[in-house]
């Protein structure tokens, strides 16, 4: 947390407390989680611990504090003006069309979705696990349909080692490098390369970067700032 931060789809971030627990499996490889093991002995980690609360200063920092939940209905129900997901680590395919639609032909009047952006990105760290890119497609084509912000932050440690299933793979030194494919059922198998298979190389966040398709998609949602009456 801070003024400033390297997180590509922010410009600053803060955190009400300290500590958290596992909730599904995007939570196995939390660097949060082995920080709070190392400085504190994990002693705020996992259900029924104890949160380390920061100080009355530090709570003072945001103008604004508005409270979201995890699942995607709570946020529906937050009374906020605008609603975001962070589908970070993406681990298999989503399908957003209950929360954007689009929910009628074209030319129809539509209702607005009921999120307004999209943050997609692979895994990095220790441990980390490739993200099929047909999974990051799949929701910047349902944004581009219903005219929802799509914002893909990276590849993380893992990048497509073919642009498709069948197409030749790209050129690295796979002798210092690991890959493995998506079958066609898109489970992984660590033993690849597979140019008939989705390929994926792990060469590290920063070489893996952040192009999907050829470029960068850096959209936001659009920030509305409710107007206070007079009275207020």
């Amino acid at each position: 947390m801070g003024a400033l931060t390297a997180i590509e789809w922010t410009d600053m971030t803060w955190s009400p407390w300290e500590g958290c627990q596992k909730v599904g499996p995007c939570c196995d490889h939390c660097y949060a989680e082995s920080m709070n093991h190392w400085l504190r002995r994990g002693e705020n980690w996992g259900p029924g611990a104890q949160r380390r609360i920061y100080s009355d200063a530090h709570w003072a920092k945001p103008a604004r504090w508005n409270e979201s939940a995890a699942r995607i209905d709570k946020l529906i129900d937050a009374p906020v003006n605008t609603r975001f997901l962070s589908m970070e680590p993406l681990l298999g395919p989503v399908n957003l069309y209950d929360w954007i639609g689009p929910w009628g032909t074209p030319n129809e009047l539509q209702a607005p979705p009921m999120i307004d952006g999209i943050f997609v990105g692979g895994e990095s760290g220790r441990g980390a696990r490739p993200m099929h890119p047909s999974w990051a497609r799949s929701l910047r084509d349902q944004c581009t349909a219903a005219g929802v912000a799509y914002h893909f932050k990276q590849w993380g440690e893992w990048a497509p080692g073919n642009l498709f299933p069948g197409s030749d793979l790209i050129e690295r030194d796979r002798g210092k490098i690991q890959s493995g494919f998506f079958d066609y059922n898109e489970n992984w198998n660590p033993l690849g390369p597979d140019p008939f298979c989705q390929t994926m190389d792990r060469i590290g966040k920063k070489a893996a970067g952040r192009e999907l398709d050829g470029r960068i998609h850096d959209d936001f949602p659009r920030l509305t700032v409710p107007l206070l009456s007079d009275a207020e």
